[in-house]
């Protein structure tokens, strides 16, 4: 194996043992060696990411993934300026309705989703909705930041998550002024108007595909979580719990 390639296996291995989610429970000379073993010769960086990817996998998180240079430009390279799916209509019974698909890519594309879902939340509440039915059905993963922007008015101000570290240290997510902050720091889009009625009563929808952002999402509405059985609907403005979690189909197993 070059230098050059040995010492990228290496800076890569001490990143994630650092850094994984279970590092403790794992054996990491024997992962060393096992991914120095399946890089053979490997004479440059490139020659190492199956190896790299075979040892991503070993972490065991079920949320980690290795992307090489060029996959990582295909995937967030590509500015999306339209987003399928992405909506909000009024429902009968003065409910208002957004779709709320995931969403991945660059700043600008990311800032597009923001704008887009200003005006499906703005459609929604023309005639002044009683209350909201949030969908994450799609919502299968990607960036949870600007669909966090967008619900943000709905949610109202206040904490709504945070993420634990391997540390067990918290980094706190909070919604203040209608836009949502990282440990206080805000994000760089323009918050969304306020509703037209405060506190409404919430409904979320979620299924088997619901995941990584959609189920960060579903957990911001936490709080006084009423969860209704897959196969009843959500009461029109109900009254009692701000907040219902309702799936629409179970995982199997």
């Amino acid at each position: 194996m070059s230098p050059e390639a040995r010492t990228y296996l290496h800076e890569a291995l001490s990143f994630m043992e650092r850094t994984s989610l279970h590092r403790e429970k794992i054996d990491w000379p024997a992962l060393r060696s096992a991914t120095f073993n399946h890089a053979g010769n490997a004479q440059t960086p490139a020659e190492t990411y199956r190896a790299l990817a075979g040892a991503v996998g070993a972490l065991g998180d079920g949320h980690s993934w290795f992307r090489s240079p060029a996959e990582t430009e295909e995937g967030l390279g590509n500015t999306v300026s339209e987003f399928h799916g992405l909506e909000g209509r009024r429902l009968p019974g003065r409910m208002g309705y957004i779709f709320l698909p995931g969403v991945l890519g660059d700043d600008t594309t990311l800032a597009a989703y923001v704008e887009q879902g200003r005006v499906a939340l703005a459609v929604a509440d023309r005639e002044g909705a009683c209350g909201w039915l949030v969908d994450l059905r799609r919502s299968s993963g990607g960036t949870m930041w600007p669909m966090l922007t967008v619900i943000a008015p709905i949610l109202g101000d206040g904490p709504v998550g945070s993420y634990v570290k391997n540390d067990s240290k918290k980094i706190s997510w909070t919604i203040s002024g209608r836009a949502p902050r990282l440990n206080g720091q805000g994000l760089p889009w323009v918050p969304l108007s306020p509703l037209s009625r405060k506190n409404p009563a919430v409904a979320v929808l979620t299924s088997g595909q619901t995941a990584s952002s959609g189920e960060a999402i579903t957990l911001a509405f936490r709080g006084g979580l009423l969860l209704v059985p897959s196969a009843s609907r959500p009461p029109a403005c109900p009254p009692t719990s701000r907040y219902s979690v309702c799936p629409t189909e179970r995982r199997s197993g």
